[in-house]
């Protein structure tokens, strides 16, 4: 599975795709692009899951991944909060 983390700056959600690694597949590839960054990559990835500080342009981000025909969603901010890798490889998956 391919997984797009989006976030303001993609400095704190490098730590949360560390983390995702350690329970990810070894076909599994996930990025951090900063939102600035990420509407030229969207096509490449299966999933694309925003960061809860820029949970305002998911509307915007939505877009761009429906017409790559993916889903996007907000990464749950618990799990983003407490950088838990696993959680958040199992929202990825679900919406896959």
């Amino acid at each position: 599975m391919r997984i797009l983390l989006v976030c303001n700056q993609g400095m704190s959600t490098s730590v949360l795709v560390k983390n995702m690694y350690k329970y990810a597949g070894e076909d599994d590839i996930i990025e951090a692009k900063p939102v600035t960054e990420y509407k030229d990559v969207a096509a490449n990835y299966d999933v694309i899951l925003i960061g809860p500080q820029i949970r305002y342009q998911l509307q915007e981000v939505k877009g761009v991944a429906e017409k790559c025909g993916i889903q996007a969603a907000v990464i749950d901010a618990m799990a983003y909060g407490m950088l838990d890798g696993k959680k958040v490889l199992e929202q990825a998956r679900s919406l896959a």
